[in-house]
């Protein structure tokens, strides 16, 4: 891991991590501010009040850094020795030492975890939210029906999905299903599977649209009360008679000053974009304008795997006049948009499949 050098100068303080490429990486007092939100969930360590700004509360308190151990005690400037908290908790607890066992056990958790290898790449996410403004910050918070909400990527949203799914199988592990179900995800899919023993169905057959049961039941069921009877209600009337269930994800905004949410929706995207991109790229979507277009407008990735001939004559023939052709689906309602999309992957398909039954390349 690489080594955290700090200036312990309390009127601005600075944290700089060494050995990443490019060099020192120096972080002003609001950076701090945000690698400190993101390590305790965005909520204060010590009451539990959101301090972000989402569908959840749209006017948090203002975010201020506390000192586990106080500076008074020879406390550090240090994130293993930070707590995200609002003013009242910071100013009422002043330099008496920490007492409530809740706040002790989150902070041990946090320390471990920036001792950890896994601390580096996630400072190095942080600045990238961060790096590209001046004054605010846009975040992803994943549904929990537990808990609400997690920032993605705190340790608290780590430990909570490993909780949930550690008893799935590996294709049933994955944010949506966490979202909607959590700790209960287990006892949904015997649900599940017994309804589909029970009424003699092959599972594989109903629900090999869109990547299958695993993507499809998180996307209609809205809690695990509601799964078995939704299954029922897919298969007996059909998907289209359902409504999807709210995103399993929502945006969530740091202030950290007037910002322009646009400029950061923008920059959060194309962190996204560069992130799938490595996975993609070896699997044929060599252009990254398409797989922005594809994860602006939420349409699932898998579908450009499903259609592997469709991306290679888009590539072939021009990506932006496929995207120009798509565009005018964009504007349909989230289900209507994903089948017209798939429909032209379709139409693709077939025509690169004629291209080469006449000779072309």
């Amino acid at each position: 891991m690489a080594a955290l050098v700090v200036d312990v100068n309390p009127g601005r303080y600075r944290l700089t991590m060494a050995n990443i490429t490019g060099g020192k990486w120096p972080t002003t007092a609001a950076r701090t501010r945000l690698v400190t939100t993101r390590l305790w969930d965005g909520r204060c360590g010590h009451c539990g009040t959101q301090l972000i700004s989402n569908e959840f509360s749209r006017k948090p308190p203002v975010i201020e850094v506390d000192h586990f151990v106080p500076r008074s005690h020879a406390g550090i400037d240090h994130p293993g020795n930070y707590v995200a908290a609002c003013h009242e908790c910071n100013h009422a607890r002043s330099n008496d030492p920490v007492r409530d066992p809740n706040v002790i056990a989150r902070m041990t958790e946090i320390a471990d975890f920036v001792r950890s290898d896994g601390f580096e790449e996630f400072v190095r996410q942080s600045m990238g939210l961060d790096q590209a403004i001046n004054d605010g910050v846009l975040m992803v918070a994943v549904r929990c029906v537990e808990h609400g909400w997690h920032l993605e990527d705190s340790p608290q949203a780590v430990r909570c999905f490993e909780e949930s799914t550690r008893a799935l199988p590996l294709k049933y592990q994955n944010d949506e299903w966490w979202s909607r179900f959590g700790h209960r995800s287990a006892e949904v899919l015997a649900t599940v599977n017994e309804y589909l023993r029970a009424a003699n169905l092959n599972s594989q057959e109903h629900f090999h649209i869109w990547g299958g049961l695993h993507l499809d039941l998180p996307r209609y069921a809205t809690s695990p009360d509601t799964a078995a009877s939704t299954l029922d209600a897919m298969i007996r009337r059909g998907r289209d008679t359902l409504q999807s269930a709210p995103s399993w994800f929502v945006y969530g905004r740091l202030p950290l000053g007037a910002s322009n949410d646009s400029r950061v929706r923008s920059r959060s995207m194309t962190l996204d974009v560069a992130k799938a991109f490595e996975f993609w790229k070896d699997h044929g979507v060599t252009s990254k304008e398409l797989l922005r277009f594809w994860m602006q407008n939420h349409c699932p990735t898998h579908l450009l795997a499903d259609y592997p001939d469709a991306v290679r004559l888009i590539h072939r023939t021009g990506v932006r006049k496929h995207i120009q052709a798509l565009s005018k689906y964009v504007e349909l309602p989230r289900l209507d948009r994903f089948r017209a999309f798939e429909s032209y992957l379709v139409e693709c398909s077939r025509t690169h499949s004629g291209d080469h039954a006449d000779g072309g390349v």
